[in-house]
């Protein structure tokens, strides 16, 4: 996973990355750098909102949500915790991996009313060409469809794909029938601010030369587009079902076929 750690590095529109904890060991981000603090330190460095998440899990298990309501006092999901033992928490949560600290980002308002408990990213799905020319050959809109503070589809979200010149929507849906979460008609709805969205996702694949697809989940905030995480290990299934096709029938399918990751594919 590409984080806002590595998007910083390269001066890409990011959530913004407060700290870093792993195995007892803290780290505040200042200046592009990550330097050496206490739990303690961190804490105290916290905004009202923030989100902690583990860096090496998937499908936004384990995701938080913190809030923090006084100088020693923090809503931790459904936990209430001081100062002190917020700093414990974050120690023992990130015994066998580290957790990142970033800043809560909003949904921009012609989004908000799809879920506001979550940030409704939009995977967008790049592919380095044989030309070297990067490609958006996909894109889906992920939501909430249970309260839940992530969009992910496993954690019980809906898509939508997304038509890539338009930016806009079609029917969303469940990541399998039976669910008991219904189909949601998205047509004609357009995403906001798509071009520069795409241009972001193609952006962040130029400055990482060795991979050759990522899934970029870009948030669509007020202030425009930001990347929240990149992934070179997708879900192949997600723009198979939501463009009801196989992956070899999307357009750029050329483009994925001589994909290359170094050095050309040959054969």
């Amino acid at each position: 996973m590409i984080s806002s750690w590595l998007f910083a590095q390269y001066h890409l529109a990011s959530s913004r990355l407060i700290g870093v904890i792993y195995d007892q060991r803290a780290y505040l981000f200042r200046e592009g750098t990550l330097c050496p603090a206490t739990k303690e330190d961190v804490v105290d460095s916290l905004e009202r909102e923030i989100i902690a998440k583990p860096a090496l899990q998937r499908w936004g298990k384990d995701v938080t949500l913190v809030v923090r309501t006084g100088r020693d006092r923090f809503n931790v999901g459904d936990d209430v915790l001081s100062r002190k033992s917020f700093a414990q928490w974050l120690g023992n949560s990130s015994g066998f991996q580290p957790w990142i600290l970033e800043e809560r980002l909003l949904n921009h308002e012609g989004l908000n009313h799809l879920s506001s408990t979550s940030l409704n990213t939009v995977r967008i799905m790049t592919c380095r060409c044989k030309s070297g020319r990067i490609s958006v050959f996909g894109a889906a809109l992920r939501f909430s469809a249970n309260a839940s503070i992530v969009d992910n589809w496993p954690a019980g979200g809906l898509a939508a794909a997304v038509d890539v010149e338009s930016g806009k929507m079609r029917m969303a849906m469940p990541k399998a029938p039976g669910l008991g979460l219904e189909d949601r008609d998205m047509r004609g709805l357009r995403l906001p601010d798509w071009t520069e969205a795409k241009t972001l996702a193609v952006c962040a694949h130029e400055r990482f030369g060795g991979l050759s697809t990522v899934g970029w989940d870009v948030g669509l905030t007020p202030s425009g587009p930001v990347l929240v995480e990149g992934n070179d290990d997708w879900d192949i299934v997600l723009p198979q079902r939501v463009y009801k096709r196989s992956l070899w029938q999307m357009p750029s399918v050329s483009c994925l076929a001589f994909g290359r990751s170094g050095n050309e594919q040959k054969g």
